[in-house]
């Protein structure tokens, strides 16, 4: 039976509940939401004791939902969605080109954008950009996001998508690098497992064959840092490696023909001016860098996309 302090929990309650349970452990869930592992166990703790049950079965391998945490999450659930579509419907009739933009995109991919998100800010100095991290479409969906750039087969439900097309990547080397080792074969620096289910880690497979793998990498930025530094060669977004003057593309451009690059928007903000605005200047520089995007240029001719604009 639920103690009589189970109706002072809320939804900050509930946040953290969704956020343990999506995280695993308490230490992912924290840098999630920004908080230390105490206070967070000391939060959970105080919600359980609130409602008078446990939540979370604790393990070595983290927090897992047991039955009665189920329950919570899934009410959990319904009330996020319910209160990210409220938000959406108001933000979504907000005139006003001041204000925040939040926009979901793929680690590497922010980089190649820098410049056409500049030109949006110049032009408007009220309006400021938080970026968030995510390489998944679902990023959109279950954040606050407004906006997402994701590689993927189509929108997930709620959201509104136009297809850019596809994404080309290829091998690159340092450009002093490929010149000193003349025909010797460089050191492959490759992507760790833990990055396998990135759409890149499939070419990373297939480009690497034939080279020594002795360089991993866990984050695709860091990546991309070693192979500009010489380290060796590895494949990258041809939107990324043709646009760096330090690099050479030195293997033929690979697509997967089942994934399309979308730029996404909540359904709820088709009213919002500055989520509008910046929606349409994305997607005019986005579609007139395709060729860029696809690796259809030829290669050793840098460009950013906000040029080829």
């Amino acid at each position: 039976m639920p103690s009589p302090e189970a109706d002072k929990i809320d939804w900050d309650d509930l946040r953290l509940c969704l956020a343990v349970a999506r995280a695993g452990t308490l230490s992912a869930a924290g840098e999630a939401l920004g908080l230390s592992h105490s206070t967070l166990l000391r939060r959970i703790s105080g919600m359980e004791k609130r409602l008078g049950v446990t939540l979370f079965v604790r393990s070595s391998n983290g927090y897992t939902p047991n039955a009665a945490g189920k329950r919570v999450i899934a009410a959990a659930t319904v009330i996020e969605a319910q209160v990210h579509d409220a938000l959406a419907l108001v933000q979504g009739r907000d005139t006003a080109m001041a204000g925040v933009i939040r926009f979901a995109v793929p680690d590497l991919s922010g980089q190649a954008l820098m410049d056409i998100v500049r030109l949006f800010t110049d032009a408007h100095p009220e309006i400021d950009i938080v970026f968030d991290v995510s390489q998944k479409p679902s990023g959109l969906t279950l954040g606050d996001n407004h906006l997402a750039l994701a590689l993927t087969a189509e929108p997930p439900a709620g959201q509104v998508g136009n297809p850019i097309g596809a994404v080309g990547f290829a091998a690159y080397i340092n450009r002093e690098l490929a010149e000193a080792i003349d025909n010797a074969v460089p050191a492959w620096i490759g992507l760790a497992p833990s990055l396998h289910h990135l759409p890149v880690a499939r070419f990373d497979d297939q480009l690497s064959a034939g080279s020594t793998r002795r360089h991993v990498c866990s984050n695709v930025a860091m990546q991309y840092a070693a192979i500009t530094r010489g380290l060796g060669k590895g494949v990258l977004a041809c939107a990324i490696g043709d646009a760096d003057a330090r690099l050479v593309r030195c293997s033929p451009v690979f697509s997967d023909p089942s994934l399309t690059l979308w730029l996404m928007h909540r359904k709820e903000l088709r009213g919002n001016a500055r989520i509008t605005a910046f929606h349409r200047h994305l997607l005019r520089h986005l579609k007139l860098g395709r060729p860029l995007i696809q690796g259809d240029l030829p290669a050793h001719t840098p460009i950013s996309l906000a040029q080829k604009a």
